[in-house]
């Protein structure tokens, strides 16, 4: 998973899955939703990325793990979709909060 770049930035509204998928319309409010510092969605990118490590040439590929679980090979996908969803709800929920009398938004 990563971001296509256009003009040596990053493209935050799509997500490319594989070669075969890219999700689109990703919203701007789904990258103000931080967990531990960073976005959600970006956790989910580093976390099922495909790596190789340096030393021992071992490649951790999330997508062969969930060929072999319950879930499936659309695992990742689907987990991605529900964080970007869960963000997006969470950010409609506190754009409705009123505003506390000690913050100065």
């Amino acid at each position: 998973m990563k971001h296509p770049k256009r003009n040596r930035t990053k493209d935050l509204s799509r997500i490319i899955y594989n070669r075969y998928i890219t999700v689109c319309g990703i919203p701007d409010d789904a990258w103000d939703y931080i967990v531990n510092g960073k976005p959600a969605s970006k956790w989910i990118i580093l976390q099922q990325a495909v790596t190789i490590d340096k030393l021992s040439g071992i490649v951790k590929d999330p997508n062969h793990w969930a060929e072999a679980s319950a879930d499936g090979p659309s695992y990742p996908l689907k987990l991605l979709a529900h964080v970007v969803r869960v963000a997006i709800e969470t950010q409609n929920i506190i754009t409705e909060l009123p505003n506390p009398e000690w913050r100065d938004d």
